[in-house]
């Protein structure tokens, strides 16, 4: 890959997040809001969670990446239960079964 490919990479990364930004208003925020309390939720099912702290990575949210979340959560494409365990409409992401 060279510097074309990945000033392409850059430039599409900036105009997603401009769109998902105009879109999905405070999305990191939202999306946010709604990590904590579903690690509060996670942390009330799992006897061997300690605490309901978030980890943050260096990273951080990304608005292009969040605001496409929320999207599948407001078109009802995926489900978070109040544990932040997410589903579909085809099951549980944690499910184990054949």
């Amino acid at each position: 890959m060279g510097d074309a490919w990945w000033d392409g990479a850059v430039r599409q990364s900036e105009e997603l997040a401009r769109t998902a930004e105009v879109r999905y208003p405070d999305a990191v925020g939202r999306l946010g809001a709604l990590l904590q309390a579903w690690a509060v939720g996670f942390v009330a099912v799992r006897s061997y969670v300690l605490s309901p702290r978030l980890a943050v990575s260096r990273r951080g949210l990304r608005a292009d990446e969040t605001a496409g979340f929320l999207a599948a959560l407001d078109a009802r494409v995926l489900h978070v239960d109040s544990a932040g365990l997410p589903w579909t409409l085809q099951g549980h992401f944690d499910d184990n079964s054949p």
